[in-house]
């Protein structure tokens, strides 16, 4: 029954994906050029050694627009912004800093041009549901970096220890509470260091694991529960 779950949930996000306008894309871009040349320019709070770290700071980055019955059933009638909505892209940006660590070939793609990105191929129900996870891997496929995915029913522990052996960075969906649509998802990279894999933009504030098979159930120690694994690398 869960797994059969798992399968739905995935689905309806992938059913859901929805394309901005090109006006509001770009308005939404130059808006949120605009907040990344300030926050990149000098000290903050969000970005640690590259990596987007505090999404529920970025408040003033725009990604998603709805009817106003949406905001006020999901968003107590305001705006929605990348605060509440970008995991899945933060998740995108995050796993491209860590490949590039990893190689001399840099992909130099900003935070708000992967917004723009996911606008127009895979933002959910106009962003009220975020981005389809299954657009994370078409992303990749697209830019040309080599990538597996593991859907709801090969999410074992064999399975994520063979991604791990295979690939470089990592991105995982999961319920924020185990089997329980209503409370959501949250999309997060996993980048791997000296012996550990640790999580970014996690509500614990980086917690590190011994195995990736570890961080990817034990989120929310545990409460949450994973649906959806990318591995990915370079393709050299």
């Amino acid at each position: 029954m869960h797994r059969i779950l798992d399968i739905l949930t995935l689905f309806f996000y992938i059913l859901t994906s929805w394309r901005f306008s090109k006006k509001k894309t770009i308005e939404q871009f130059e808006n949120n050029k605009a907040e990344w040349d300030k926050l990149t320019s000098g000290k903050n709070d969000i970005i640690h050694k590259g990596f987007i770290e505090k999404q529920y700071l970025m408040t003033n980055f725009l990604y998603g627009t709805n009817a106003k019955l949406a905001r006020k059933l999901f968003f107590d009638g305001r705006d929605i912004t990348a605060a509440d909505n970008s995991c899945e892209v933060i998740a995108v940006y995050n796993a491209i800093h860590d490949l590039n660590i990893r190689s001399d070939v840099k992909d130099n793609i900003t935070f708000p041009e992967l917004l723009k990105e996911f606008s127009g191929h895979g933002i959910s129900a106009r962003g009220v549901f975020g981005t389809s996870p299954g657009a994370l891997k078409r992303y990749f496929v697209r830019e040309g970096y080599k990538v597996k995915s593991l859907s709801p029913v090969k999410v074992t522990e064999r399975a994520v220890k063979k991604l791990s052996n295979d690939y470089d960075t990592f991105i995982f969906t999961t319920y924020n509470v185990r089997y329980n649509p209503a409370r959501m998802i949250h999309t997060m990279c996993i980048t791997y260091d000296r012996g550990k894999y640790r999580i970014h933009n996690d509500y614990a504030g980086g917690k590190t694991y011994k195995s990736l098979y570890a961080a990817v159930t034990g989120y929310k120690d545990g409460v949450g529960h994973p649906f959806y694994v990318l591995g990915i690398k370079k393709d050299r």
